[in-house]
């Protein structure tokens, strides 16, 4: 049986690292936390600072990107909030509580929640004054 022969590759003078760039791709980068709808404080508005629509796990879903955290629309809000996705930003989520949702077959809670419009800073400065 013969041996296949090994090489090395011994580096020379000539060859450097780029580790900044190496490093780059070893490190990863803080992500916000993903949390669930109901997670979000009782009446608060968050602002949105993205929106887009992906897939997930059970079919195409809206992912808003708050201050803090990322928060995954119920699917059956999809359709109705796809064609507005990308003027998203700067409107604001509300978290009103859960609902007892009935059907024939299965009992469960559902998400209330509203969008709302973005503050206007005029609006702002007048309210304090």
């Amino acid at each position: 049986m013969q041996v296949p022969e090994v090489h090395f590759i011994t580096p020379t003078t000539t060859t450097t690292m780029n580790l900044s760039q190496i490093n780059s791709v070893c490190r990863v980068t803080p992500q916000k936390p993903v949390r669930s709808l109901q997670e979000l404080t009782l009446e608060v508005p968050e602002e949105i600072l993205s929106a887009k629509r992906v897939s997930g796990k059970f079919g195409p879903q809206i992912l808003l990107e708050l201050k803090e955290s990322i928060v995954f629309l119920p699917q059956r809000v999809t359709d109705a909030i796809a064609p507005y996705v990308d003027a998203l930003k700067g409107y604001r989520i509300v978290f009103h509580g859960t609902r007892q949702f009935n059907s024939h077959y299965y009992h469960h809670q559902q998400a209330d929640f509203e969008i709302l419009e973005p503050l206007e800073i005029d609006n702002i400065f007048k309210q304090k004054l």
